[in-house]
């Protein structure tokens, strides 16, 4: 009988155990996500006012309300402001995404859209299959190329945020006149943000359950 409420304490014990950790990594995911996104904000990196890592402002708010867009992922919402879509935690308002599409761009579109870039962040940090275009940033500014290739050789810290454009056709070419149509998204994203809400996400329903 002892033996049976020993082992009643032991388990009741872990239990406790159990909840208590869960909900202090639950905790310390908060802290950790409150101080990614303070980094990220801090670099003052968006579209217009909407700017990534930060939380919407009033004004924001309704525009959010008044456009919503389908299709986002659990725990978000998106909304649509003219050519900019912006991508937010349901729970917080902070700005996880931001983004904006041309789905038929020109050759004349494109070399507007890379020459607004470059005037905003400077020459890329990397480009990928003539086909995307990387600005990276870690909280002081941007990553250089070099700084980049020796990162991402010896296993380095990834970076904060990152610019990226993506085109379903070439982003450069030789030719002066082309007439060809290309798909194109411009996208302003932190992994260590997207990365930190997930696993807020995973530790709500730890708790919840």
């Amino acid at each position: 009988m002892n033996d049976m409420k020993n082992k009643a304490s032991l388990l009741f014990g872990l239990i406790i155990f159990v909840l208590y950790t869960t909900n202090l990594s639950a905790t310390t995911v908060d802290q950790e996500l409150d101080r990614i996104a303070g980094e990220v904000a801090g670099l003052k990196l968006g579209f217009g006012t909407y700017i990534l890592g930060s939380s919407l402002n009033d004004s924001q708010k309704k525009m959010a309300a008044r456009s919503p867009v389908d299709k986002a992922m659990q725990g978000t919402h998106k909304f649509q402001d003219g050519e900019v879509f912006v991508v937010v935690s349901s729970d917080n308002g902070i700005i996880l995404g931001i983004y904006k599409e041309y789905p038929e761009a020109t050759r004349k579109q494109m070399k507007s859209i890379i020459g607004d870039l470059m005037f905003r962040h400077g020459e890329p940090t990397a480009m990928a299959h003539d086909k995307i275009v990387y600005w990276t940033y870690n909280k002081s500014g941007k990553i250089s190329q070099d700084e980049f290739d020796f990162a991402r050789q010896s296993g380095g810290a990834e970076s904060l945020v990152t610019v990226k454009l993506s085109s379903s056709g070439k982003i450069f070419t030789e030719k002066e006149e082309d007439n060809t149509i290309s798909s194109v998204y411009v996208m302003i994203t932190s992994d260590p943000l997207s990365k930190l809400f997930l696993a807020k996400g995973s530790s709500n329903k730890v708790t919840k359950k």
